[in-house]
């Protein structure tokens, strides 16, 4: 089988992992969110990352060689981009209170998935080969994310639809919606939630000559994790002192429980950068698919929300044409996903 395809399964088997997620959380004893975002924090952007740091590190190797090729401020760089990718991730949050679930969660994660496709290419060929990225980015890969892009505003106006008929949240909406606000979050979060794959370019050389390739984007996992990690405690500490709920972490009889929950989640929340490392590792050939495999990351996790809503039947009061229209944009983003790395394979 070829290493493209190779890659897209790996890419699926990780966001499908993913989607899991919120399963376990029902398990969660006496803790508000914020207290277990911090925890779980410990696990998805400490513990993990520096597990995927130990595959990247050959045998006889020690931990800090791995960053003594970088300089400082590249290493505080990336990690600064941790930290703008997790801030990214909640103000995409807040576009929903504004837009609207449908509408937020279609522009916020297209301009997420583009911007990380062309800001990574800008990055990488700019900083390590000194070429314009325009030039770097095959037809094909802008041809798929401009189908994507139908894709997403097609689910988008269904998702929309969906709320409308079933009357989610219209009251809130029509209190609380203020157009402007939604796109300025709904696109600034995107841009800044690419600084996952910002980061992951500017660390693209941060490996050791004898590592396998699918562990090479590791290494730099674990810096924007730090940056991450960072970012998410500080806000989380900040809903602790206001919602007065550090008396969350003085239970001790639903640690254990919690502690398990958290790692579970960490870990299905791990799965995609995992996957993402792993598929980079098989497309290194092709330097310009590596930026796509991110698009491809986001929008295959976008479209196995909808996926998993259509079998837990949330659309089952919606009307034929919103369903239908669900359908088409969902194809029509596959394909604009497939496309590039099938045309590389024709061309």
């Amino acid at each position: 089988m070829s290493d493209l395809y190779i890659a897209l399964l790996i890419l699926v088997a990780g966001t499908l992992i993913q989607s899991f997620r919120y399963i376990p959380l029902n398990m969660i004893q006496g803790w508000s969110w914020e207290s277990f975002s911090f925890v779980q924090g410990i696990f998805c952007y400490l513990l993990l990352p520096l597990w995927g740091v130990q595959l990247a590190l050959p045998d006889g190797w020690l931990f800090y060689e791995l960053f003594e090729q970088a300089s400082f401020t590249r290493i505080l760089t990336i990690v600064v981009a941790g930290m703008i990718w997790n801030i990214g991730i909640v103000l995409i949050e807040r576009s929903y209170t504004f837009l609207g679930i449908g509408w937020g969660k279609a522009l916020s994660t297209a301009v997420n998935a583009t911007a990380g496709a062309v800001l990574g290419a800008m990055v990488l060929f700019h900083y390590f080969f000194h070429t314009h990225p325009t030039w770097e980015l095959p037809l094909s890969v802008i041809v798929g994310m401009l189908i994507a892009w139908v894709g997403f505003v097609l689910v988008g106006a269904a998702n929309h639809r969906k709320n409308r008929e079933n009357d989610m949240d219209q009251d809130y909406l029509r209190l609380h919606a203020r157009r402007a606000k939604g796109l300025t979050a709904a696109v600034a979060g995107g841009v800044m939630a690419a600084g996952l794959a910002v980061g992951i370019a500017l660390g693209d050389d941060i490996y050791l000559g004898e590592t396998l390739p699918v562990y090479r984007t590791m290494p730099t996992l674990f810096l924007i994790g730090i940056g991450a990690f960072v970012s998410n405690s500080v806000y989380c500490l900040i809903q602790n002192i206001r919602n007065a709920t550090f008396s969350d972490y003085s239970v001790p009889r639903v640690w254990r429980m919690n502690i398990i929950v958290c790692l579970i989640t960490a870990v299905m929340e791990f799965a995609p950068l995992l996957a993402l490392s792993v598929a980079r590792g098989y497309l290194t050939p092709m330097p310009p698919l590596k930026h796509m495999a991110y698009f491809a990351l986001i929008a295959l996790t976008y479209m196995f929300s909808f996926l998993w809503e259509v079998l837990m039947q949330e659309w089952r009061r919606c009307s034929y044409k919103t369903v239908k229209m669900l359908g088409w944009g969902l194809l029509i983003l596959l394909i604009g996903v497939l496309t590039p790395f099938v045309l590389v394979q024709i061309l």
